[in-house]
């Protein structure tokens, strides 16, 4: 059986998000299984051999979980493109645009962009996969440049961010002409440089210069932040799961 992100998702021995193989084995028998895996960025192959019955009841909790999820970030952005129309403040629709980024990137790594909108199209996967990344760097960028205001509070903070931004732009227009693999790793680099950076910025604008709006900034931020920093370097295979 063979199955993987580069065949069509009716190629699947089942059509689930997941890579699953299906297999028989009668009570009493023994079976010795191989596996090749490939990959062109990084490879993790968490392996779980499930009864069909628990298998569902476990995919079922986990579709739920999921949904809840992607349910809390929806409304996150609902709710803060209703605050940009109303009070038309740039900063809310830079977090609009980094939210549903996050969702699209979420999405796309846990399989259901593939399963239910690029099933007939694996390589628009993943460009869309490097796309959605590069698109969540330069959208918090932009958020951070706008929020703190950086322009006034501080020039170096603020001229570094615009090339994290020019960069990611860059990145995301490379994934056309080099190989999947380098543009996912440069595009993981690029998410953790950002991710340290802004990290950064805020708690000095907030700790040291005493910035109002960037003790809020940090204090909203910082977690996520840390959450897609560890994120990457799992990515990367610099840490574990």
């Amino acid at each position: 059986q063979i199955t993987g992100d580069s065949l069509l998702f009716s190629q699947r021995p089942l059509e689930h998000r997941n890579f699953i193989f299906p297999i028989e084995l009668k009570q009493g028998d023994g079976l010795n299984l191989y596996l090749k895996v490939s990959s062109q960025s990084s490879l993790k192959i968490p392996i779980t051999l499930w009864e069909q019955k628990y298998f569902i009841e476990h995919d079922q909790t986990r579709v739920l979980a999921q949904g809840l999820f992607f349910g809390i970030l929806i409304i996150m952005t609902v709710y803060n493109l209703f605050i940009f129309i109303s009070i038309r403040e740039k900063a809310y629709l830079f977090y609009v645009f980094y939210v549903a980024s996050n969702i699209v990137v979420q999405a796309s790594l846990k399989g259901f962009v593939y399963q239910f909108v690029l099933f007939d199209h694996p390589d628009w996967n993943d460009k869309l996969i490097i796309f959605s990344m590069n698109a969540v760097i330069f959208f918090a960028c932009a958020f951070a440049l706008n929020f703190l205001n950086l322009k006034h509070n501080s020039q170096f903070a603020y001229h570094l961010l615009r090339l994290i931004a020019a960069l990611s732009v860059l990145s995301f227009m490379l994934a056309f002409g080099i190989e999947y693999q380098y543009a996912i790793m440069w595009a993981l680099f690029l998410a953790t440089v950002s991710s340290v950076l802004i990290t950064c910025i805020g708690l000095f604008l907030w700790l040291i210069n005493g910035l109002h709006e960037a003790r809020y900034f940090s204090v909203a931020w910082l977690s996520f932040l840390i959450g897609s920093f560890l994120l990457s370097l799992n990515r990367l295979q610099i840490i574990p799961d």
